[in-house]
C-alpha cells in the first residue's frame, strides 16, 4: 500500500501500474500479508482467510487507518482509500478458486473507484499505464470467476458483467476534453472486442466500431501499431460473419501486413481467417505462404481450386 501511495504522490503511472497488478508483485507478497493482518485486527476475525477475503470494506478500512496514522507519503489523497483497499482485497483472492468470485467483485469495485479518481484528476493522463493493467486484470478476474462457477455447476456470467465495468472505463477515457487522457481508448475497445467474441455477443461490436469512427475519438494513426493490428483483426473477423468479404479482406490484410514480422503465431491466426476470405474472392495463396506460417490445412483445397478439381 505504501508503494501505491508513493506512486500516486509522485504521479508515476508506471509504478502505479505495477502496484495495481493483482496478479503479481507486490500484492501477493508482504504488502498483502500486512494488509490481511491489518484487516483482521480491525474486523475482529479469527483468521485473515476467514474474514479478509470476503470483506472489501474491511480492507478499505485498513488502508484508511494506515493513511490516518501517517503511514503514507505526503500528498496521498483520501479518495484513493477505496481504490487501494479494493485492489488489496482482490489480490488476497489470487490463485484461490474458492474465492474467485470475491476477487472479481473486489476488482470491479476497485475499477469503479479508480475511474472516479481518473475523472477527477485534470492531469490524469499520468494514470494511463495503470488503465492498461486494470483493463487486462478485469478480464482475467472475470474469466477466473467464471471457471470457478462452471466447476460448481453454476451459471458463469462474470465475463458478461465485466463488459459493463469496462464500458465505464471507456467512457472515462473518452468523455474528456484532454486528448492525452484518451491514449487508452483503442486498448479498451480491443479488450471489449475480445470479450464480445468470446461470449458470441457480436451485435455489441457494432457500437465499438461506431465509437472509433466518432470525431471525438483520437486519430487512428496515433495509437500503437499493435493496437491498430488487433482492432483490424477483430473488425475483419466481424466482417466475415456478416459475409462482407471485401471489407474483411481489407481489414485482415492490414492486420497481417502490419503485424510484427516475428509474431508468427499471430500472423498464422490472421491467415486462418484471411485465406478463406481470399479464396471466396478468387485469390489463391502460394504454397510458400502456407508452409511459412504452417497453415497447410488449406493446401488441398488450394491445389484443387488451382486445378479446377471440384471433387474435393
Amino acid at each position: 500500500v505504501a508503494l501505491a501511495r508513493d506512486a500516486i504522490a509522485r504521479r508515476d503511472g508506471q509504478a502505479l501500474a505495477t502496484v495495481v497488478n493483482t496478479s503479481s508483485h507486490p500484492w501477493r507478497g508482504g504488502a498483502t500479508c500486512a494488509a490481511r493482518a491489518a484487516a483482521v485486527s480491525l474486523g475482529g476475525a479469527t483468521s485473515a482467510r476467514e474474514h479478509f477475503k470476503v470483506d472489501v470494506e474491511t480492507a478499505i478500512g485498513a488502508v484508511r487507518a494506515a493513511r490516518e496514522r501517517g503511514a503514507a507519503p505526503s500528498g496521498a489523497c483520501a479518495e484513493w482509500d477505496d481504490v487501494l483497499g479494493a485492489f488489496v482485497a482482490c489480490a488476497s483472492c489470487a490463485n484461490d478458486a474458492s474465492v474467485a468470485e470475491d476477487g472479481y467483485e473486489a476488482h470491479a469495485r476497485a475499477t469503479r473507484e479508480f475511474v472516479k479518481c481518473f475523472k477527477n484528476d485534470e492531469y490524469g493522463a499520468w494514470m494511463t499505464p495503470a488503465i492498461y493493467r486494470i483493463v487486462d486484470d478485469a478480464r482475467m478476474r472475470a474469466d477466473e470467476a467464471d471457471r470457478a462457477l462452471r466447476a460448481r455447476g453454476e451459471k458463469a456470467a462474470k465475463l458478461a458483467d465485466v463488459g459493463s465495468t469496462l464500458m465505464l472505463v471507456y467512457r472515462a477515457v473518452s468523455q474528456t476534453s484532454a486528448p492525452e487522457k484518451k491514449a487508452s481508448q483503442l486498448y479498451v475497445v480491443n479488450t471489449l472486442f475480445r470479450i464480445y467474441f468470446k461470449l458470441n455477443t457480436l451485435h455489441l461490436c457494432k457500437n465499438l466500431i461506431n465509437a472509433v469512427n466518432l470525431p471525438t475519438f483520437l486519430p487512428f494513426e496515433q495509437f500503437a501499431k499493435s493496437e491498430k493490428v488487433t482492432y483490424n483483426f477483430y473488425v475483419g473477423r466481424l466482417a466475415v460473419f456478416e459475409d462482407a468479404y471485401e471489407r474483411a479482406d481489407q481489414h485482415l490484410t492490414y492486420a497481417f501486413e502490419k503485424c510484427h514480422a516475428q509474431a508468427t503465431k499471430n500472423k498464422r491466426l490472421i491467415l486462418q481467417y484471411l485465406i478463406p476470405v481470399r479464396l471466396i474472392l478468387g485469390s489463391l495463396p502460394t504454397q510458400k505462404l502456407l508452409s511459412a506460417y504452417d497453415v497447410r490445412e488449406f493446401s488441398d483445397i488450394v491445389e484443387a481450386m488451382r486445378r479446377g478439381d471440384a471433387r474435393l
